[in-house]
């Protein structure tokens, strides 16, 4: 290979790099680079990638301007000891930039002792998109029945606003109501029957979407693993 294919065959890489990175940091908050290498090299068994390459090509990325930062513990805590460079963590930025770091601990604890959902790489390579987020079925059952039930005109845009809140593990009943009147343009109240099943699907959806809290796994995926049983009814 010629030094000109090598500097082209290091720029793809490292574009390979910054779309599993943004992925990382979209689809599971938090990650350590250790377990990103894993993933990047088990889905792309034809890259020759050393530690040595993957570490200096993520020094490049690291002074960057991206939607996330990859920082050892001694840039998050005091007095914390110099964290090895494999075990750096790539972080969300939502974790750090609003309360110091304070929304990085409360995951990283709700994380704890978890696995790390790994869809297929076309799949995983989605989540590059800082917007994108995976529709269950739960989805369209919500959308039907704020169209044809709640006879909502916006009603596409309600439901991708209810499956934002759900990724964002939204469960305050009266924040959901007021964020279902806000995107719909509407102030009619869900009374009766039509809250009680607004709440059922809401909670069904939930239930469906994937967490960061559980590394990318939905509630009810974690349920059958551990064996645990119906989901907790929200805002009935």
């Amino acid at each position: 290979m010629t030094e000109r294919e090598e500097r082209g065959a290091a720029e793809e890489t490292l574009a390979l790099l910054r779309a599993y990175f943004d992925a990382f940091s979209n689809l599971y908050g938090i990650v350590p680079l250790y377990r990103a290498l894993r993933i990047i090299r088990k889905q792309n068994p034809e890259l020759e990638l050393s530690d040595e390459a993957f570490l200096a090509m993520t020094e490049v990325i690291r002074e960057e301007d991206h939607y996330y930062i990859i920082a050892g513990q001694e840039e998050i805590y005091e007095d914390a000891p110099e964290t090895p460079p494999m075990k750096r963590e790539i972080i969300t930025e939502y974790l750090y930039a609003v309360d110091d770091f304070e929304s990085y601990e409360e995951l990283r604890q709700e994380q704890e002792g978890k696995p790390f959902y790994i869809p297929e790489k076309e799949e995983l390579l989605r989540y590059e998109d800082d917007f994108f987020v995976e529709k269950p079925k739960e989805f369209l059952s919500m959308e039907a029945f704020l169209r044809d039930t709640v006879r909502l005109k916006r009603a596409k845009e309600v439901a991708e606003n209810l499956l934002d809140a759900a990724a964002m593990n939204e469960r305050d009943p009266d924040f959901i109501l007021q964020e279902t009147q806000r995107v719909a343009r509407e102030k009619r109240p869900l009374l009766g029957r039509e809250r009680e099943e607004f709440f059922r699907l809401y909670t069904d959806l939930h239930d469906h979407t994937r967490l960061r809290e559980n590394r990318g796994f939905t509630n009810a995926e974690m349920r059958a693993k551990t064996g645990g049983g119906s989901a907790e009814p929200i805002g009935y």
